[in-house]
Formats: structure tokens, C-alpha cells, sequence
């Protein structure tokens, strides 16, 4: 049933406050979620370049095992990729932390998105219902009009005839 003979102009939704309420919520919940990703793609790109620099000094170890045969020297290669590791676990769990966050976030607004659409489901069914009254409020006027009109016809042809 369409509306557009309808004036909606009074209509007012009395949970509007509510549904703005999430819907900015949901806003926030965003935002944050993006920062959320930004930093989880940065963490991703840090550990990343961190395996690289470990495979590459690793490579380099076993290219030129004789340039280690001096403790020192070979002592200190393997303290930089035993670092190189903890420093890789660290940011691997930092990543853990924010892919955790970053599901929380998620849920979070999904939770947000559900009761906006059922605010706004409800709310389309308020506006259809206040569609309806506004058109038998119409109906009534208009039969009342017509049951008028007839009465003063009738008496117009009744005043004619005498």
C-alpha cells in the first residue's frame, strides 16, 4: 500500500532518541574497529619484516659459516636471531591481542546493526499504522462531508418543491 497519499508530517516515532542512540554507537563501534585493523595490518607488516630480517641473517650464517668460527662473532649472531625470535613472538601475540579485539569490535556491532534494523522495522511498521489511521481519519471526514452534503441537498430540493 503506498503512502504518498498520505501526509506523513505528523508522524513522530517515539524511539527515535533510541535508534539514534545506536546508530551513533555504531559509528563509534567503527571507528574504532578501523583503528582496530589499521593497527593489526601495521603489526602484520612489523612481523613480517621482522622474519625477513631473521631469514636473511640466517641465510647470511649459513653462507659464510667460516666467517663465525670466532666465539665472539658467532656468539653474537645468534643473541641478534635468538632477539630477532622473542622480537617476533611479541609482535606475534600482539597481533593475537588485536585480532581478539578486533572479533569483540565485530560482535559488537553486529549486535548494533541488529537493533537498529529492528528499531527501524518497528518504526516502518509505526509509520504504516499511522498511514493507516491518518486514511480512516480521511474516510471519516470524507463520509461525514458527503452524509452533510446529502442532508443539505436533500433539504435544498425539499425548500424547492414547497
Amino acid at each position: 500500500m503506498s503512502m504518498a497519499d498520505v501526509d506523513l508530517r505528523g508522524f513522530e516515532y517515539p524511539l527515535a532518541p533510541l535508534l539514534l542512540r545506536h546508530k551513533w554507537a555504531l559509528e563509534a563501534l567503527q571507528v574504532s574497529m578501523a583503528r582496530v585493523l589499521r593497527k593489526l595490518n601495521d603489526l602484520r607488516s612489523e612481523v613480517h619484516n621482522a622474519e625477513q630480517a631473521r631469514n636473511a641473517q640466517q641465510e647470511h650464517l649459513k653462507q659464510f659459516p667460516q666467517r663465525y668460527l670466532d666465539p665472539f662473532l658467532r656468539r653474537r649472531a645468534l643473541d641478534y636471531l635468538t632477539h630477532t625470535r622473542e622480537a617476533i613472538s611479541a609482535l606475534q601475540e600482539r597481533v593475537e591481542a588485536a585480532q581478539s579485539e578486533h572479533k569483540a569490535l565485530l560482535s559488537q556491532c553486529q549486535k548494533e546493526q541488529v537493533q537498529i534494523d529492528l528499531l527501524e522495522q518497528h518504526q516502518k511498521q509505526q509509520l504504516y499504522d499511522y498511514a493507516l489511521r491518518q486514511r480512516a481519519k480521511t474516510a471519516a471526514a470524507m463520509n461525514h462531508e458527503w452524509i452533510a452534503r446529502s442532508l443539505w441537498e436533500d433539504l435544498q430540493r425539499g425548500e424547492a418543491v414547497s
